[in-house]
């Protein structure tokens, strides 16, 4: 499968500026079809439980309830929605079903693995938390994913975890 297209970044000189450096492109696969059924099958779940919560007379399963009904949409389409993602020299471009988002690389904090019950993503957290950008290991291959974390190496993103502190 080719799905990116990757320059050489030491030669400079015949570079187009207006051409990405790394473009990634969500895969067409059924483990990536199984996870966006399994993946929107659980979000209902947890719509179903933020709503019983809801009608409990208590007010801190009242704010859990109306917080996470709030999010569970932002979650959706942040996860699901990502067709592709562009790398230029200064920003990135991530590219949804419905919109694009254009991040600096100035502006990003850094980049982490979250591996959750349900998602497994790697989170590029930008300093406006409706900036940060989830892109699914399920939905793009890993190959290509490994390029992105070494992209985000050479621009000096540094990589998150519990043992080294930024």
């Amino acid at each position: 499968m080719k799905f990116r297209k990757v320059r050489n970044l030491e030669n400079k000189d015949n570079i187009k500026v207006d051409e990405p450096i790394l473009t990634i492109q969500k895969t067409k696969s059924t483990k990536s079809n199984l996870y966006g059924i399994f993946f929107t099958i659980s979000l209902l779940f947890i719509f179903l439980i933020c709503v019983a919560f809801l009608n409990i007379n208590n007010i801190i399963p009242n704010l859990i309830g109306g917080v996470l009904i709030i999010f569970i949409p932002y979650w959706f389409v942040l996860t699901l929605k990502l067709e592709k993602i562009f790398c230029y020299d200064d920003f990135l471009i991530a590219k949804y079903t419905f919109f694009s988002k254009k991040v600096y690389y100035k502006d990003i904090k850094y980049y982490w693995n979250k591996r959750t019950i349900i998602t497994n993503d790697i989170s590029i957290a930008h300093k406006k938390f409706w900036n940060t950008i989830f892109v699914s290991k399920y939905l793009f291959d890993n190959a290509i994913l490994d390029d992105l974390k070494n992209f985000l190496n050479s621009k000096n993103i540094k990589q998150w975890s519990l043992f080294n502190k930024i």
